[in-house]
């Protein structure tokens, strides 16, 4: 009898998709009939409504604080040495990071409320302690998943199950961001490059795209250093607009794994843009935020970004509304030297080919596909391209980025007799030196471009 009801559920599954596929592709107005489909699935997903209810004791135990977190936390923390440096203090139960059973790192491709732990976080500036509260925490990344050594990243929940709702801070290196709600952010392991992630979502959000805010700061577990990471908005509607309701936006994610409902809106959305027989910049732009891709693409061109298929695109509800893409994991930008041996010093990174990145076939990748053919095709798209490049040489050389370069070494100051797995500033330099002549070369030869900021 089992075995009847699988095969039926399967050609069940199998139907669905035919025939979900062949309906996004004759309904060109999907966008909005999708939208109430969305929103159901959405709070459907939600289980926890407040009160737990006897159904859900096993949700209760996984988020519960022990008794032997509450001994551990002291009731103060001397980080007065900081003073330039955020410092983040995460104290949490070993049972719930290491256990068999519980524990966060030992079961890591585990996901979900059953795998949010409870901990108690405090905050710092300059040793002056600015929250502190109890908070959901877990695992996240794919990193993170594979057990990669000194590749741990942890996403912070606050609800008031636990005490404080909201966190308040600000984002120094980006503008309009004197304070800005948290909800729910992302305690980001570094990479190689501890800012190489700033550094780019600076410049996306300068060049006209949308890019989480984030800022490093020294992470702290039971009291022990764990590494210099960057506090980041998560990319999600609650991670960058706390303040909205989830209902009022449409999000679809590139990577991860991703709810039907994500996959759908995506998909729909490519197929638009691929279908189109002479896609233009003005027919595009009724559809996404142009803007958002040109300065992703040429943050990626012009950073050295190798793994750059990531982000979310997001918009709000409404026909009206455009897509725009919000750019995400530059770990790999700014480099010193190409590929995994940072002792190969045969090929600095500045030398790089800037369009190899991104004319690369990345199937199914929409800002691949629409750069692609526009800059190919579409003459106002070229002039719009060129005159951002202008703008982003004006970045790269003007005074802010040596003060946001000067200020990230007054950072790594804080950090005398701890080892840091990051790049020196001489490699950055030297990059930020050479890299434009290099660039500029690029672009004439495989798009026939020569903005002004090349001649």
């Amino acid at each position: 009898m089992k075995s009847h009801l699988k095969t039926a559920l399967f050609f069940f599954l199998l139907i669905g998709a035919v025939f979900g596929s062949h309906y996004i592709k004759n309904h060109p107005d999907f966008d909005a009939e999708f939208e109430n489909f969305y929103l159901q699935s959405e709070n459907a997903r939600e289980i926890y409504t407040g009160k737990i209810r006897p159904v859900y004791d096993q949700i209760d135990e996984a988020w519960k604080v022990t008794n032997k977190l509450k001994g551990m936390i002291p009731r103060t923390e001397d980080y007065g040495r900081f003073q330039y440096t955020p410092v983040i203090s995460m104290w949490i139960d070993p049972d719930d990071l290491h256990s068999k059973d519980r524990g966060l790192n030992a079961n890591a491709r585990k996901k979900g409320r059953l795998w949010e732990r409870a901990a108690y976080l405090r905050y710092y500036e300059k040793g002056q302690l600015k929250f502190q509260s109890y908070v959901g925490v877990r695992m996240h990344g794919g990193a993170t998943r594979l057990h990669i050594k000194n590749k741990k990243s942890f996403r912070i929940y606050l609800r008031k199950k636990y005490g404080e709702k909201e966190f308040v801070t600000n984002f120094p290196y980006f503008s309009n961001s004197e304070k800005v709600q948290l909800k729910k952010f992302v305690i980001r392991r570094p990479g190689r490059v501890i800012f190489n992630n700033l550094l780019s979502h600076y410049l996306i959000e300068k060049l006209g795209g949308r890019a989480p805010k984030l800022k490093p700061v020294a992470f702290f577990i039971n009291g022990k250093f764990e590494n210099l990471s960057n506090l980041s908005q998560h990319l999600s509607i609650e991670g960058l607009f706390p303040e909205a309701k989830e209902e009022d936006y449409l999000i679809a994610k590139l990577k991860g794994d991703l709810p039907v409902e994500t996959e759908l809106v995506y998909e729909n959305l490519r197929e638009r843009m691929e279908q189109e027989p002479n896609l233009t910049l003005a027919r595009a732009e009724e559809y996404l935020n142009v803007d958002s891709i040109i300065a992703s693409v040429l943050t990626i061109m012009f950073g050295g970004t190798t793994d750059w298929a990531q982000g979310a695109y997001i918009k709000k509800r409404g026909a009206k509304e455009r897509w725009t893409l919000w750019s995400w994991d530059f770990d790999r930008a700014f480099e010193p030297v190409l590929g995994e041996n940072t002792d190969d010093l045969s090929l600095p990174r500045h030398q790089i080919d800037s369009t190899e990145l991104v004319t690369e076939i990345k199937v199914g990748k929409i800002r691949h596909s629409v750069f692609n053919r526009l800059i190919s095709s579409d003459i106002k798209f070229r002039q719009r391209f060129s005159k951002k490049t202008d703008q982003l040489a004006f970045l790269i050389q003007n005074r802010k980025m040596k003060e946001i370069i000067q200020e990230l070494e007054l950072t790594f100051g804080d950090f005398k007799g701890i080892e840091l797995q990051s790049s020196s500033f001489e490699d950055l330099n030297l990059f930020l030196t050479n890299r434009m002549s290099y660039f500029c070369k690029d672009l004439q030869t495989n798009f026939a471009l020569k903005p002004k900021s090349c001649l």
